[in-house]
């Protein structure tokens, strides 16, 4: 399969996904509500540096809210996984679940490539839907 880069200024592709809790979100309706999305993907659940990302998202998350931007984590772990992780370390945000990688290869999620690379996206909102920045965490 070949892949297309994702870049600043693109669209978004919509994706529905599992979350931590069980349910289901989709991208296009998150975006609805006017705010932004910071899609931060990892590799795994419960490793040191994973960890760091997650609590440092954690620890500004009320800033990111007051500015109009909703935080969702990305990695392949479970449902079950994520729950845990998400109270071990007080996450206030939705994980999503993406066991069979497809949502990584759908965002073209260097991880394999290079672990230090893990992407961080910003979304704008409903009106744009587009890629207005993407840098590694």
């Amino acid at each position: 399969m070949e892949y297309t880069e994702l870049v600043q200024g693109m669209k978004a592709p919509d994706f529905e996904a599992e979350i931590s809790n069980g349910g289901k979100i989709r991208l296009s309706e998150v975006l609805s509500n006017g705010n932004g999305v910071i899609l931060y993907f990892y590799p795994r659940d419960n490793t040191p540096g994973c960890t760091y990302q997650s609590c440092d998202f954690r620890n500004n998350f009320k800033i990111f809210q007051e500015n109009g931007w909703d935080v969702f984590g990305v990695s392949s772990d479970s449902a079950s996984s994520h729950e845990k992780f998400i109270q071990r370390h007080n996450l206030p945000f939705d994980l999503i679940v993406d066991e069979d990688d497809g949502f990584n290869e759908q965002y073209y999620n260097r991880l394999r490539e290079n672990i230090m690379k893990a992407p961080t996206f910003q979304l704008a909102n409903e009106h744009q839907s587009e890629i207005v920045e993407e840098f590694t965490t």
